[in-house]
């Protein structure tokens, strides 16, 4: 399970650069007779991502973030009800997931517009960067250490934050402002920017050995 969590995951996440990359080149270029199948072409990775999701995602539950949350800076304790042994590894996939969901779900969302006036079946990028920060609360609490949380919260916050930049919400750069405040404060010995390329450390298949040579 493990395994198949992991290398599925991985075959969608090395899709998403490409096709975000023809997104800005083909709306850069104003190319509206390639919009259709890009359109598709993220309708297709957006359904395979939330399939992805809907097998693999932790089975814990978080209070919904509400737009009051968002404006207080209330962060809701999640509930959770995951095996603690696998969660590090568990979270860190579904936040990956996430992070990539919504990139797609936001390039669809003004793709969709150029090509089509129905309204979209699909969940609108505010939703799902709601989930990915769900996600990410219950990540960081299973981190524990300071350095691990700083580490596994370093890619997330890098994108949630990027999206919330383009979408001009002041309620949201906050929100991950404060967060990214309170986990340098935890380790002020961390270079901040030298965290990104270790985010993924996680995903690597590290044997795990008994600390009792006589257990």
């Amino acid at each position: 399970m493990r395994q198949d969590r992991l290398h599925s995951l991985l075959d969608l996440a090395f899709q998403v650069p490409e096709i975000l990359y023809a997104v800005d080149s083909t709306t850069a270029e104003g190319l509206r007779d390639s919009q259709g199948d890009l359109a598709r072409q993220l309708e297709i990775q957006e359904t395979a991502l939330s399939s992805w999701l809907f097998t693999y995602s932790v089975k814990g539950t978080a209070p919904p973030i509400v737009s009051g949350d968002l404006a207080v800076g209330h962060i809701p304790k999640p509930i959770t009800s995951y095996d603690s042994k696998n969660s590090i590894f568990n979270l860190t996939c579904e936040t990956l997931c996430r992070i990539c969901h919504l990139l797609v779900v936001e390039s669809l969302s003004k793709m969709v517009g150029h090509t089509s006036p129905s309204i979209s079946p699909f969940p609108t990028p505010n939703t799902s960067a709601i989930d990915l920060r769900n996600a990410m609360i219950m990540l960081e609490e299973a981190a524990g250490t300071p350095i691990c949380k700083a580490r596994v919260m370093s890619a997330p916050l890098h994108f949630l934050s990027g999206y919330y930049k383009r979408q001009e919400d002041d309620a949201g750069m906050r929100w991950t402002r404060k967060t990214k405040e309170a986990l340098k404060s935890q380790a002020p010995y961390l270079h901040w920017d030298a965290l990104l390329p270790w985010c993924l450390l996680t995903l690597n298949e590290i044997p795990h050995y008994d600390a009792d040579p006589y257990a």
